[in-house]
């Protein structure tokens, strides 16, 4: 009988996490904290930075798909700071097909690598007609930096033809 002084965990090689959520934005920092959890287990991640980088792409990321993505929400509404936002949200989620739509977000850690796929069932979006926001005419706006934040935090940053999906990579 051979015995082993090395902890099982060492000899894992990935895991997938897979969630479905509704589109409740109280759901984004528990799915977030899960996720750093997760890839805290796995991943040589202990750099502040590179955790403050991975969060706040997912936030862009998951919010992006939640409410463009699923509830068709523009920027533009995103702008006032009205409240307005809040209540178009309460009432997308009470009609359909608004309120059918689920965003999934799969996580495949490994010690190199964490990927993150995130899709909505919204109608997409063509991702070059996004504009620069380091245009003057964005700097000054509180929203509309979300896709250069997440190109800015990770190593890789990609979109689906549809434009409903992006996959996001981050190594150590």
């Amino acid at each position: 009988m051979i015995l082993h002084s090395t902890p099982l965990s060492a000899y894992l090689k990935s895991t997938e996490l897979v969630f479905e959520l509704e589109n409740d934005p109280a759901l984004i920092q528990p799915l977030i904290n899960q996720i750093q959890q997760q890839t805290g287990q796995m991943v040589d991640c202990r750099d502040d930075r590179w955790q403050m980088q991975f969060q706040v792409a997912l936030e862009e990321a998951v919010t992006n798909a939640m409410l463009h993505g699923n509830l068709e929400i523009s920027s533009s509404v995103r702008e006032e700071m009205d409240g307005s936002v809040v209540e178009l949200m309460k009432h997308r989620n009470s009609v359909t097909p608004f309120c059918d739509r689920r965003l999934t977000v799969r996580v495949n850690i490994a010690p190199d690598r964490v990927l993150v796929e995130i899709q909505d069932q919204g109608p997409g979006f063509d991702v070059s007609s996004l504009p620069n926001p380091t245009e003057d005419d964005f700097l000054e706006r509180a929203h509309g930096r979300g896709v250069m934040l997440m190109r800015a935090f990770m190593d890789e940053v990609n979109f689906n033809a549809c434009g409903n999906q992006v996959t996001l990579i981050k190594r150590p």
